[in-house]
């Protein structure tokens, strides 16, 4: 089981990493599971600002540290942008550890699209 991740049941939330998933349709699956209704207004904003793009009109939502020439948490928003940060040793050790911590959680994950 991988530490501080609880499961919950009945929850399916579409993620499609090439950028084509429905977030409103997941904010309200997300809401409903929670059993907080939201309001057409409110579901609008937080799928707004949980794009790429809404994320990074708010400095403080990928800012490392609060300092605005520090280390950013949000990139470039690319798919596969990761290689250009690690080195193939970095990569093997990464995914030999994740793997490792997800082993028995019953998650997979594929680190190609």
């Amino acid at each position: 089981m991988v530490p501080n991740f609880a499961f919950k049941q009945n929850l399916h939330v579409q993620v499609d990493l090439r950028g084509d998933m429905d977030l409103l349709s997941n904010v309200r699956i997300i809401a409903d599971f929670l059993n907080k209704p939201l309001p057409d207004d409110l579901t609008n904003l937080i799928a707004e600002q949980c794009t790429f793009k809404g994320m990074m009109k708010n400095v403080q939502s990928y800012l490392l540290r609060g300092k605005e020439d520090g280390p950013k948490l949000l990139q470039k928003g690319v798919v596969g942008n990761w290689k250009e940060h690690f080195t193939p040793e970095l990569n093997e050790r990464f995914e030999k550890e994740v793997m490792a911590k997800l082993k028995g959680s019953g998650l997979e994950l594929d680190f190609e699209l």
